[in-house]
């Protein structure tokens, strides 16, 4: 959408407006100042909600656990302390964060790192709980095998693994996300382009070829001739038990023609 536009949009929008309100007001200076206190209300309130909503398109959960696993452990603290409200009163203490919840005292142990939650984590969880005595104990991290789960129910404290999808539930409705420095796929793609015309200017036609051989030698590999032909005998038994037998026979042979450039796909 051009500048263009959104001036437009919001200029219409302001125009309606005003004619609501004089319409139910019948008074034109009372009308102006109301329509624009609601315009400038509803422009705010629908950036915001542009915004959040671009916020949770662009963070996925795989995002959000390589994010924190690039903070590191102490940033991870920080993070989790500001992300929690001050009436729950957080303190950092060791390797998690001591708040209370409704009388009920909890530790929050983030434990993201590159891999899943392992029996470290569980066990520095523990000993950290072993210190302030919480009355449960939440560790954030990824998904961890069942070993683990039955590890840290034979702990002599209640411990619970709150999955990545509830803590960017969490982080989305209060607004605290974390700035997505991983989202540069529009750069990458651009410097891609880029370095792929620039290849192509410098070799001309040479180097288109080469390019689009080795894109296909890495589509029609050897190992694909067996299931083209599978489908191709597949499509063609299949015309005899359909009307559309002329579309099957053709799609048939399409399957079988493909079959054949992968067994010669060395030659390509």
């Amino acid at each position: 959408m051009s500048i263009l536009d959104k001036i437009v949009i919001g200029l219409s929008a302001f125009l309606a407006m005003t004619f609501l309100c004089v319409s139910l007001s019948g008074n034109w200076p009372f009308s102006l100042i109301l329509s624009f206190l609601l315009f400038i209300l509803g422009e705010r309130v629908l950036r915001l909600l542009i915004s959040r909503v671009h916020a949770k398109k662009k963070m996925r959960t795989i995002d959000l656990e390589l994010l924190f696993a690039v903070m590191g452990q102490n940033d991870q603290l920080s993070f989790f302390a500001n992300a929690l409200p001050n009436c729950f009163s957080p303190e950092i203490v060791d390797c998690g964060i001591l708040f209370t919840v409704d009388c009920e005292r909890l530790l929050l142990v983030p434990c993201y790192k590159f891999g899943s939650v392992g029996y470290e984590d569980v066990t520095k969880a523990y000993r950290c709980s072993v210190q302030s005595k919480p009355e449960k104990v939440l560790i954030l991290g990824k998904n961890c095998t069942r070993d683990i789960l039955l590890f840290a129910k034979k702990l002599p404290v209640v411990i619970e693994f709150v999955p990545s999808a509830k803590v960017l539930s969490y982080l989305y409705r209060q607004n605290k996300l974390p700035d997505n420095i991983l989202n540069n796929d529009s750069e990458k793609k651009k410097k891609t382009v880029k370095s792929t015309l620039l290849y192509y200017k410098k070799n001309g036609i040479s180097g288109f070829l080469t390019s689009l051989r080795t894109i296909l030698n890495d589509i029609f590999l050897r190992k694909r001739a067996k299931w083209f032909f599978l489908s191709s005998v597949s499509l063609a038994i299949f015309s005899f038990l359909t009307p559309l037998k002329i579309y099957y026979l053709s799609m048939s042979i399409l399957c079988f023609i493909l079959a054949t450039v992968c067994l010669f796909s060395r030659k390509i």
